[in-house]
């Protein structure tokens, strides 16, 4: 098979013949694109939890949708999000400032915690909210309000089979 396009390789390598991990770029191999044409290809969104999503009952969990938008394509589309906590929820234990694609928003215990996951289908992205709780002993409730948490999305071209 021919070995042709583009290839940028680590300093001190020759392109020609340097293995892939001393290659910077390959254009053998597919890289994530953005369609600059498409509004929603890059989003920064802010989410401020002013009333708390409901908290599971034990031994449970639930999930709410607390934003999504419409990707405009056919298809589930890649997509990477960067996840900062502006203002962290009250019962928040856990110190992670930066997540991608989810986020720990608060947690009691192992087993009691919200999260923020961003999600794509084959119509929208959604960020979504999901609760546990646990009948252990330390358990507890999981307040998210007041919690203001700003989020960066990629959207990409390409399907997530590509």
């Amino acid at each position: 098979m021919a070995d042709y396009g583009i290839k940028i390789s680590a300093p001190g390598y020759d392109a020609r013949t340097a293995e892939n991990l001393q290659l910077l770029l390959n254009m053998k191999y597919p890289i994530a694109k953005l369609d600059t044409t498409n509004g929603v290809s890059f989003r920064d969104i802010t989410l401020t939890f002013v009333n708390d999503p409901p908290e599971p009952a034990l031994d449970t969990s639930n999930s709410l949708t607390v934003y999504s938008f419409a990707h405009g394509y056919n298809y589930v589309p890649q997509m990477w999000s960067m996840i900062t906590m502006i203002t962290p929820p009250a019962s928040r234990t856990i110190l992670e400032p930066y997540n991608q694609d989810y986020m720990t928003l608060a947690q009691t215990t192992f087993a009691d915690i919200a999260m923020l996951y961003i999600r794509a289908d084959a119509t929208n992205i959604n960020y979504i909210v999901d609760k546990s709780r646990s009948s252990l002993p330390g358990n507890g409730p999981n307040p998210l309000a007041p919690c203001v948490i700003k989020v960066r999305t990629y959207v990409f071209v390409q399907d997530i089979t590509s």
